[in-house]
This record gives C-alpha cells, sequence and structure tokens, in this order.
C-alpha cells in the first residue's frame, strides 16, 4: 500500500465523523494501572484491581478505617493477564469509610499508587444498609494516634536478616543482611506542589560489580496549576506505536489544562541504577521526544501529533562493560493519534498513524529503514450492550526507538462484545493475527486466532456460577517449498467456577477446566489436560483466618497414551494470639506428581511467621519485627533434597 493511500485511509476514518485520541499521559513513576475504589455498599464485597506491566514480586493492598492511623496489609492475587485482584468484604469494616493504598515490590525496590502513598491515600466512602459492628477496642483510638511523634520527612522501609541457611549436605551459612528504605516527602501551598520520592536499597553480600549501599530510585517533581516538571526516575506513555510504559532516568515536563495538551521529555535508553545517571542523559544513549494535542468541537475531538529519536548504546549502561558484539541502534518515529467521542461518549473512534526510520545496528552497512504502522477501531455502548473492534497493520521495518522491544512485521484485527444485564453478564472476544505482511512467498507466515466466550451469573448475595469457552488456533505455513519448521495446533478449553459465600466468616470456590490440544505437524503433542481446583476462606472474628486450596489434574498424551496425575494443596493462615500485637502467620504447600514415565515426585514446603507489633510500645509511626522460618524438601527418583531458612524482618513506617 503506497503513502499517499495509507494516509488516505487513515484520516477518512479519522475526520469523517469527526474524532479525537484523548492523551494517554503517564502519571508518573508508577506501572500499576488501577481504577480507584471511590464507593461501596457497606456489607458488600468489592474488587480491588491492579494491572502491572512489568515482573514484581508481590502487590499489596493497605487499608485503614476512619479515624484509625494503622494500616492492615492484604496480598493482592494475582491472575494469568497480570491483573492483581482482592476482593474486600466491607463487611469487616467499623465504618462507612476507609482509605487505602496499593503497594508494588519490584527488584528495584517499592513503587506505590497513589505517588506518594502512603502519605496520600484514596478514600472511598459507603452506604449503609444495616446496623455497623461496634470498633473493637483493640484499634487503637484517634487520640492515641494523635500523640505520636510524626516526622517532617515519611519513612518506610525493611530491614533482613538471614540467622541459618542450611541444606542436607551440610553446607549451613548466616550472616546475609539486606533491606530497603524510602524517604519521601511533598509540600502543598496554594496551588504550588513539591515532591521528593526516593529508595535506598542494602546488601551486605551484594552481587558482583555492585554496591553495598545503594540508590534503587528516585523522584523529584514540582507542579503548578497546569504544569508538572518531573526529574529523576519517570515513566513516558504517549501512545501504541511511539512510546509506552517507558520507565526511565531522565527529565519531563507537561502542560494539561483539559483543552491544550504538550509534553516534553528527555530520558536514558538504558536502564540506569544506583547514583549513576542523575542529571542529563548520555548523547549515546538517550530518547528525546515530545506531544503537543488539542481538543476541538466541544472537546468532542482531540488530536495529539508524537515526535521522538534517540540512539540506544547498552555499552553506556550500568554494569555492562564494553563489547563489541552489542549493537547498537538509533531511529525516530513520528505519529498522528486521534479519539472521538459522540453521543455523549457511547460511540469512540480510535485511530493512529505513525513512520518510523530505525537502523538496529548502527555497525553494519544495511543503513536507515523508513516504514509505517496504523491502527483505527472504535466501541459503542447502548443499554446493556457494548461493541468494540479494532484493526491494526506494522510493517515489517517499522520500529520505535521509545521501545526496547517491539513485534512488527503483523497485522491483525480483534473485536468483543458483552452483556450486562442485573446480575447475568455475557463478554465474547475474537483475534486474528499474521505476520509477513508483504507475503513474501519464500517467508514463513505464523497465524493466530483466538476466541473466548464467559457467562457469570450472580444468583444471589451469597451464590455465584460462572461458565466459559476458549478456541486458539495457530499455524505457520510457507508458500513456497518445505520448511523443517512447520508447526500447528488447536486448542479448545471448557472451564467453570462456583463461588458460595456463607457470610462474612467463611466462603467455599470451586474452578475447573478442561482442555484438549491437538496438531497435525506434531501429533506426539497432542494431549488433554483436566484441572480440578477447591478452596475457601474461614474467619474467626479478629483471632483466626484459614484459606485452604487443594488441586487435582491429570495431563494425557492422545499419540502415547502417557498420563500424568497432579495433586496439591496450599493452606495459610494467622491466628492473633493478641490482636494488633502478637499474632502468626502459617502457609505450606504440598504437590505430589504421579507420571507414568518419570514415576512418582514430592514436594513439601512449610513457613510461619511470628508478627510482633511494636505499635503499643513505640510512639512514633509503625514498626512490626517478624521472625521467619521456611523448610522445603524435594522428592523424586533417584533424587532428594531439603532446605532450611530462618530469618528476622523488620518493617518500620514513620
Amino acid at each position: 500500500m503506497t503513502k499517499t493511500k495509507i494516509l488516505l485511509l487513515f484520516f477518512g476514518v479519522a475526520f469523517f465523523p469527526g474524532t479525537l485520541f484523548f492523551a494517554q499521559t503517564g502519571k508518573g513513576l508508577i506501572q500499576t494501572e488501577h481504577t480507584p475504589v471511590l464507593s461501596f455498599t457497606h456489607g458488600d464485597k468489592i474488587q480491588v484491581q491492579a494491572r502491572v506491566q512489568t515482573q514484581v514480586e508481590w502487590l499489596r493492598f493497605f487499608y485503614r478505617t476512619e479515624g484509625i492511623q494503622v494500616f492492615q496489609v492484604r496480598d493482592m492475587e494475582k491472575k494469568e493477564d497480570s491483573t492483581y485482584v482482592y476482593e474486600f468484604d466491607t463487611s469487616e469494616l467499623p465504618g462507612l469509610q476507609f482509605d487505602y493504598y496499593l503497594e508494588t515490590k519490584t527488584k528495584k525496590g517499592s513503587e506505590y499508587s497513589p505517588r506518594l502513598a502512603p502519605k496520600e491515600t484514596y478514600t472511598a466512602l459507603g452506604k449503609s444498609k444495616e446496623a455497623l459492628p461496634q470498633v473493637p477496642t483493640e484499634i487503637p483510638s484517634p487520640q492515641e494516634e494523635a500523640k505520636k511523634f510524626r516526622l517532617p520527612l515519611a519513612l518506610t522501609g525493611s530491614l533482613q536478616a538471614m540467622l541459618k541457611e542450611h541444606d542436607v549436605p551440610g553446607n549451613s551459612q548466616k550472616g546475609k543482611a539486606s533491606g530497603n528504605m524510602r524517604v519521601f516527602t511533598s509540600y502543598s501551598r496554594d496551588n504550588l506542589n513539591l515532591g521528593v520520592d526516593s529508595n535506598f536499597n542494602y546488601s551486605n553480600v551484594p552481587l558482583n560489580g555492585e554496591k553495598s549501599f545503594d540508590l534503587s530510585n528516585m523522584m523529584v517533581s514540582v507542579s503548578k496549576g497546569s504544569h508538572f516538571l518531573k526529574a529523576g526516575d519517570i515513566n513516558i506513555n504517549e501512545s501504541e506505536f511511539t512510546v509506552s510504559g517507558l520507565g526511565r532516568r531522565g527529565f519531563d515536563y507537561a502542560f494539561n489544562n483539559q483543552k491544550l495538551y504538550i509534553h516534553f521529555f528527555d530520558v536514558s535508553s538504558q536502564q540506569l541504577k544506583g547514583f549513576n545517571g542523575i542529571g542529563f542523559p548520555k548523547s549515546k544513549a538517550n530518547v528525546m521526544g515530545g506531544a503537543v494535542g488539542y481538543k476541538f468541537l466541544k472537546d468532542m475531538i482531540f488530536l495529539k501529533a508524537i515526535y521522538l529519536a534517540g540512539k540506544d548504546d547498552p555499552n553506556q549502561g550500568v554494569n555492562v562493560g564494553f563489547s563489541s558484539f552489542i549493537q547498537t541502534r538509533k531511529g525516530s518515529v513520528a505519529a498522528l493519534a486521534e479519539e472521538t467521542n459522540l453521543l455523549q461518549n457511547r460511540l469512540i473512534l480510535t485511530g493512529e498513524v505513525a513512520q518510523s526510520h530505525f537502523d538496529d545496528n548502527v555497525q553494519d552497512q544495511i543503513g536507515t529503514r523508513a516504514d509505517y504502522a496504523w491502527k483505527f477501531g472504535g466501541n459503542v455502548s447502548y443499554k446493556v450492550l457494548t461493541a468494540g473492534a479494532t484493526y491494526r497493520h506494522i510493517g515489517r521495518d517499522f520500529n520505535s526507538i521509545g521501545f526496547q522491544f517491539f513485534t512488527n512485521d503483523r497485522e491483525g484485527a480483534e473485536a468483543n462484545v458483552g452483556l450486562n444485564a442485573g446480575r447475568l453478564s455475557l463478554t465474547g472476544s475474537y483475534t486474528a493475527s499474521s505476520d509477513n505482511v508483504k507475503d513474501d512467498p519464500a517467508k514463513e507466515t505464523t497465524s493466530n486466532q483466538n476466541g473466548n466466550a464467559n457467562l457469570m451469573w450472580n444468583i444471589s448475595n451469597k451464590v455465584s456460577f460462572g461458565l466459559g469457552y476458549s478456541r486458539n488456533k495457530q499455524d505457520t505455513s510457507l508458500k513456497q517449498g518445505l520448511s523443517p519448521f512447520l508447526q500447528d495446533s488447536l486448542t479448545n478449553q471448557i472451564s467453570g467456577s462456583f463461588n458460595l459465600n456463607f457470610g462474612p466468616a467463611s466462603n467455599l470456590s470451586l474452578q475447573v477446566s478442561n482442555s484438549d490440544l491437538s496438531s497435525k505437524n506434531n501429533p506426539q503433542t497432542s494431549n488433554t489436560n483436566f484441572v480440578l481446583n477447591v478452596g475457601g476462606a474461614f474467619r474467626g472474628g479478629d483471632r483466626f483466618t484459614l484459606s485452604p486450596t487443594f488441586g487435582y489434574g491429570k495431563v494425557r498424551n492422545k499419540f502415547t497414551h502417557e498420563e500424568m496425575l497432579n495433586y496439591s494443596s496450599f493452606v495459610s493462615g494467622e491466628i492473633a494470639f493478641w490482636p494488633q500485637v502478637l499474632t502468626v502467620s502459617l502457609m505450606g504447600s504440598a504437590m505430589r506428581t504421579d507420571s507414568s514415565v518419570q514415576g512418582k515426585s514430592d514436594n513439601l514446603n512449610v513457613g510461619a511467621n511470628l508478627n510482633w507489633y511494636l505499635n503499643k510500645l513505640v510512639k512514633i509511626g509503625t514498626v512490626v519485627i517478624s521472625l521467619k522460618g521456611n523448610y522445603t524438601t524435594t522428592k523424586m527418583p533417584g533424587f532428594s533434597d531439603s532446605f532450611f531458612t530462618a530469618m528476622v524482618q523488620c518493617d518500620f513506617s514513620f
């Protein structure tokens, strides 16, 4: 398709109805996507959800009730689509309001939502269906909390020290220590806001080339009115084809008065650590760019133009050294994006067209290549129905310097439809994509087709039922000649779920799925997989909680008729000998695999934490000391191993 046809196609779709692409600007260093919960009905269960694009160690939900300074913490459960969920039972709340924030733990430290948490939090307001329970007497009163000394800077952190580490061969080691500390503060006066946020990490056994004490990340921010200036570890988001989720060290300025949007940034193309890279990025490894957008026609149309350029030399990264085998790349990309909101936002049309100039190896003789990428789509909603569709085309040589990794040479379409009628909801989606967009007959072409349908029926406030079906097809073919790498697969899966809520004290859940995978080119990989999981949660006031899960799985190879059985169990719980003062957390998992080929194998993991809350003794912030122990053993034919660790940890917040 020629450049003229591409532009005509884009502008025809974009401007015929009057379209708008709303600026998707980053909100800071946080890479956690979260829609705040601002209202609830007391006694109902609400879903606290977040989505994280980067790899994290855990994501936690911190909340406190009205008039209480101490936060309670809950682990959020990770789903397959990188979404974290915590089901919050509001019947446990003694009031009609709670504050909360989210903490995401990464290898570099912790990130928070909102940005300056726990100093800043989200606030959810509720309405009552019935009389509220009394506030537990163990919780400190607001007057008692007000007596605590407050530091001008907020400090949160964690310190860990290994007491003993032992495995069967006799290797015993202790004395390992590590920790992290976050120091942050904010100042507001009139329309001016200043903020400083930093994380430090410590390890007495640092990795090769790293320091024992170092800076994990930092941010200095200044805002006044519609002006926003940031320096440090920031996150850049503009559009799908230019830059999105680029968390790097540099500078960022934005002006956004909800009518005019202006954004400029200059960041390092390499991920820098410690105190390195504070200041302007190196010219050999930086990405510089910006965007300008404006709303038209009573804010129905917003157009945004984006441009960025840069050079990425991995040899300029921290602790990389120098190697002639590392490829240096450079490039630039320009894009025009739009979104249109019509019929009171019931119809939304989107589009983007981009052109890149990219050289993935400046040392070779190939030079810079230019190519295009574009997409257009829309969503419509009417009463209980919603539907949407998007088509995208990415050229073979298209690439953006704003992404560390980018998959080009692909095109495809996706569509979705949904119905939400009271207690019944039905959703469906379909995605089709393929590479080799120029149909090169000498090149392999891989196509994918994925479809799914899901039904959720909330029979009552205590009973819910779910049913799902998915079909995934993948095929790699070659139009000319033969290839030893041809492959294909077809997977059909049926799943179901059943949840029974007995009240605030207990609930049960059941999940079952059965999948069938077949392949023509590789029939030896064809198999069936059945999985059954049964779990629940039980609570005895504020002194006892227990959450067990049991699982069964059966995998059968349809080609060899071999079978493998999996049995698993997991349990976690907490006993409060003295609520808010002394608790014991228990967790354990056991798994057995019985294979007709490899025999039986067993894995057991048991852990316990003794937690001592010093709030009644230490009148400055919150301090928790935990003594942790963990034992793991693995047995399989011809191999047996076990491992034990004991450590002490101190978590504090001032």
